[in-house]
């Protein structure tokens, strides 16, 4: 977790940043997995299932980042994002803003349930390491946001998107912003796993 965090603070490529973050995702995956519980196991499955879902977006957003048939993958390129695409900044700051963990976004209870799980074993310092690296990654991603948004705006990316890539980042964003809505049936299913008797 820590590891995923702290590499990738110094990151310029967007998909270096994502590749280091996922590493940080893994451990609190496996940090459910540790308790040795079926509760800790249940909330590594839930994780993994949001994260996917996170990712699915961020990388529709990637592809979007495209000009002349050429694609821009360096955090300077995303500079004004916002003034050129607001729609496309909306969705990512979603995105990035579920990858931090902020509530009420998927990606915080998510995170939740892990630390839940974590604390009912009394596995203290794991929840602390797994606290600090949450407020590392954080940095990363409003750096990233502070780009799109207060940096001075660059050349329009393409507006001619495929349909299915428009469709996957629409239906990402919606489902982490709503997830609050209806946790209780993905728990519900997730719940019926039993690995441990």
């Amino acid at each position: 977790m820590l590891f995923g965090a702290i590499a990738a603070i110094g990151q310029t490529n967007i998909k270096r940043i994502i590749a280091y973050s996922s590493i940080g995702h893994i451990g609190f995956a496996l940090a459910g997995l540790s308790t040795g519980s079926n509760e800790g196991i249940q909330s590594s499955i839930l994780y993994i299932l949001i994260y996917i879902v996170m990712n699915l977006g961020f990388f529709s957003c990637l592809l979007m980042f495209k000009r002349n048939n050429e694609y821009y993958e360096n955090l300077d390129d995303l500079s004004g994002l916002s003034k050129n695409h607001p729609l496309l900044s909306i969705s990512l700051l979603i995105i990035l803003f579920s990858l931090a963990g902020i509530p009420p976004l998927a990606g915080f209870f998510a995170k939740f349930y892990i630390f839940t799980s974590v604390i009912e074993q009394s596995m203290y310092f794991l929840a602390i390491v797994g606290l600090l690296s949450t407020v590392v990654a954080a940095f990363y991603y409003l750096r990233i946001i502070k780009i799109m948004y207060f940096d001075s705006e660059k050349e329009k990316f393409d507006n001619d998107h495929n349909s299915w890539l428009k469709f996957s980042l629409t239906l990402s964003s919606i489902l982490i912003l709503f997830y609050f809505i209806f946790p209780s049936e993905i728990i519900k299913i997730v719940s019926r796993i039993n690995i441990i008797q």
